[in-house]
This record gives structure tokens, C-alpha cells and sequence, in this order.
């Protein structure tokens, strides 16, 4: 069960209620997650705050509960970061014109407010972060800390240097399901047990075409503006 973590700029930051349910959980022998809940709009705001309510939070909460703690969550599931406060207004046409670039600064502003927050929780707890879009939105360069699942597929797909509208228009035919995604400073790391690697020609940098020659040379067979789909 999760106990939502109120850490907004009008919090009282006594967490009586998050005590509370978590007491609860712990009695029904439940296992125990925890959801930061940083009120509306946090991308927008400084983190001074926030660094504050996290200092509180790891006082009162997370030290007393670190040891049955499953899981932390970042984010409350239903705040979708591809939502622009701009689709509602007036300039909606712009909007659907430049979605792929909004989507960027969305996720780069993600990543920019979890950046000095992510070092002061606790260590040795499992931070999640869901938020709507496609897998490879959350790129492994702007969220490092994130625990990631193992994938042994033989199928890759590389996620390129260069963040183009046409390579993330066509990673749209991706079964992210059966093929690793691999950023290309990581593909001669990471090419072990690959097979076959797939990749948008125009989005791979010059370092990137040397790593593909070398996972080429190394035996892969490369795929370029074609993807798995099944």
C-alpha cells in the first residue's frame, strides 16, 4: 500500500496523517511505499522549499520506516508532464505544431527539479518514477539515478545523440517490450548478448557511428531506419 507524502510550499510538514497510515499499513502487515506529493505545478518552483520539506521528511518518516520501505515514488501517477498549461489556451494550434519540442522542455524540467533532490533521500530505497509517455522519454542521461529493469533481449534499439521530431516520430513503431534501449555512450557496454541493433541514420552523432562500426565489427547485425514490431 502507498501513503502520499504531503511535501507542497503549504504543508505543515508534521505529517500526522502520513504517520497515522503508516502505523496502519505496518499493523495490516502490509508492505509500504511511499509518494511524494509536491502540490501543483513543482516544475515551475524553486527547490529551496522543497529541499526543506525533504529534510523534515527524511526525520520524521523515512528514518522510522526506512527498514519495511518498498518503494519511494517521485511523482502522484495521474500528473501527466506532457500536458501543457498552453493546450487549454488560445495558442493550442502552436501547441500541436511544436508538441515534440514541449515534451523535451517538459522532460527537461523534470529532470532539472529531481536533480538536487534525488541526493538527499535516503539511500538503498528503490526510486520510482511513472509518468505518461513513451518509454524512451525517460532518457538514462537525465534521470542516472533511476533503477532500471534487465533486459536480455538479443534486439536493441539505439537511442541516438541527436533528439530529433523524425527519430522520435519513428521510435513510435517500437516494441519497447522486446528490445533494450541503449543510449550510444553506453553500446559498447552494453552490446553483449545483442544480436541485432536497430537505429535512425540521421539522429546517430559521429561518435555514435563509430560505436556502430565497432559493434558491427564486433558481429551485430545493424538495422537503421527500421524498427522491431512484434
Amino acid at each position: 500500500m502507498t501513503v502520499r507524502i504531503d511535501l507542497s510550499p503549504s504543508s505543515l510538514l508534521t505529517f500526522e496523517r502520513e504517520k497515522e497510515e503508516a502505523k496502519q499499513f505496518l499493523r495490516d502487515r502490509r508492505g509500504l511505499n511511499f509518494l511524494l506529493d509536491w502540490g501543483p505545478d513543482p516544475l515551475f518552483k524553486p527547490s529551496e522549499p522543497f529541499l526543506l520539506a525533504l529534510d523534515e521528511f527524511n526525520k520524521e518518516l523515512f528514518s522510522a520506516y526506512q527498514s519495511v520501505l518498498k518503494a519511494i515514488f517521485l511523482f502522484p501517477l495521474d500528473q501527466n508532464f506532457f500536458l501543457s498549461p498552453l493546450k487549454q489556451s488560445e495558442e493550442a494550434e502552436f501547441v500541436e505544431r511544436n508538441s515534440f519540442r514541449i515534451d523535451l522542455f517538459r522532460r527537461d524540467l523534470l529532470s532539472e527539479f529531481l536533480a538536487p533532490l534525488i541526493p538527499t533521500l535516503g539511500e538503498g530505497t528503490p526510486l520510482r518514477l511513472e509518468v505518461e509517455g513513451p518509454p524512451y522519454w525517460l532518457h538514462p542521461d537525465k534521470f542516472p539515478w533511476m533503477e532500471r529493469k534487465k533486459n536480455s533481449s538479443t534486439r536493441g534499439v539505439l537511442l541516438p545523440g541527436l533528439e530529433t521530431e523524425e527519430v522520435f516520430n519513428a521510435f513510435e513503431q517500437i516494441n519497447f517490450q522486446d528490445a533494450r534501449i541503449i543510449t550510444e555512450q553506453n553500446l559498447s557496454l552494453e552490446w553483449e548478448g545483442l544480436e541485432d541493433l536497430y537505429y535512425v541514420e540521421k539522429g546517430v552523432t559521429f561518435q555514435g557511428k563509430r560505436a556502430l562500426k565497432g559493434f558491427e565489427a564486433a558481429g551485430g547485425n545493424l538495422i537503421h531506419n527500421q524498427f522491431p514490431s512484434s
